[in-house]
């Protein structure tokens, strides 16, 4: 890709994510809860623990040995018209509020769902880097867009901080700086503290 084209896409991923926050209109300093995002937008959150038809021994592999293979999953209930996201209720909060956001912004940018298969009594799930890629940029600058950081910048924060008033993880500011081409302003804030 060209630089304006990587502009074009970066711009237009951008107002997506600036269209999500406003559907609960918090301000820049104001951290975006994925829980409310997604009850705004009549999408139920689950764990497995709250599935009433779930086998048991299935939800206990799934919040026990099998934690750390899996945050989330969205189900479209076509016979009662709810979507519905599952997510790994062990997992660290700033964790989960990232994959929320990124399983929102899969339902919101109306991604093709992944399949899955069988093949020799092993399941594969299909990926598709491209959806996964825009659904992980829309959803993390949706939790930190660019007026958050310009906020926090001029209120002279830490990433650590940043990080803690948000929900995020470092790692989201660090990428979320450099998106934004604000890691110079950042680091020079933090510099005159």
């Amino acid at each position: 890709m060209h630089s304006k084209q990587v502009w074009l896409v970066r711009n237009r991923r951008e107002k997506i994510a600036a269209d999500i926050r406003e559907m609960t209109q918090p301000c820049a300093s104001e951290p975006l809860d994925p829980f409310d995002l997604s009850s705004a937008l009549g999408i139920n959150l689950m764990t497995p623990f709250e599935i009433k038809t779930a086998d048991t021994s299935c939800v206990n592999n799934l919040c026990g040995s099998y934690s750390d293979e899996w945050d989330a999953f969205t189900i479209a209930a076509l016979e009662i018209n709810k979507i519905v996201i599952v997510y790994n209720p062990t997992k660290p909060p700033k964790r989960i509020n990232a994959t929320l956001m990124e399983e929102v912004s899969h339902i919101i940018l109306d991604h093709e769902p992944s399949r899955i298969t069988q093949q020799s009594g092993t399941f594969f799930r299909d990926y598709n880097s491209e959806q996964e890629d825009e659904a992980k940029y829309v959803g993390w600058a949706a939790l930190l867009p660019r007026a958050s950081l310009r906020w926090a910048i001029d209120e002279k924060l830490s990433m650590q901080d940043i990080s803690d008033h948000f929900g995020t993880s470092p790692e989201m500011v660090s990428y979320r700086l450099n998106m934004t081409n604000l890691r110079k302003a950042h680091l020079k804030s933090i510099a005159n503290t």
